[in-house]
């Protein structure tokens, strides 16, 4: 009787272990299903808030004011279109790490051109070269800097009072 008791307990511990077994196993499968579907939600919303831009000039941008980059060749993410192309003012919609850069090229001597931030200006950048040249000679004054911005944060390139080359 005593075998028989201990044979009963054994089937039954094996028993209780294949079940523990079986619905860990269970578990581990619904853990991983529910994080492949956050994953899956956290990339589209990802996708939903990316943010890019690129414009040019349309025409020759006046020497004075801000610069209206209005052939806007790439817009994802960004529904002021109509207000950038008009005043040359992003205005952020949705807050995040941004990466701005313009790129300018004029062929005057000491031309600069502003970045502002909310009606600051954030950086300067002046186009020179040697007065010995001898013939004036285009260069080009690059700005790139990341910027935390925030809903209605606006952010436009300003000239600083010469004339600017545009190139296609």
């Amino acid at each position: 009787m005593r075998e028989d008791m201990r044979q009963i307990m054994n089937e039954s511990v094996s028993t209780v272990e294949n079940r523990f077994d079986d619905r860990t196993n269970e578990m581990k499968l619904n853990l991983d299903k529910k994080f492949d579907k956050l994953m899956k939600e956290k990339e589209m919303q990802d996708e939903e808030n990316k943010v890019a831009l690129t414009a040019q000039f349309a025409s020759a941008p006046s020497t004075n004011g801000i610069m209206k980059f209005d052939n806007v060749i790439v817009s994802v993410g960004y529904n002021n279109l109509s207000v950038y192309k008009s005043t040359g003012k992003f205005v952020c919609e949705r807050s995040g790490l941004y990466l701005i850069s313009a790129s300018i090229s004029s062929g005057v001597n000491n031309a600069r051109y502003y970045l502002y931030l909310n009606n600051k200006r954030i950086t300067t950048t002046m186009l020179s070269y040697s007065s010995n040249s001898p013939s004036p000679t285009m260069h080009t004054g690059t700005i790139v800097l990341v910027l935390q911005l925030h809903p209605n944060d606006s952010v436009w390139v300003k000239n600083g009072g010469t004339s600017i080359y545009i190139q296609w």
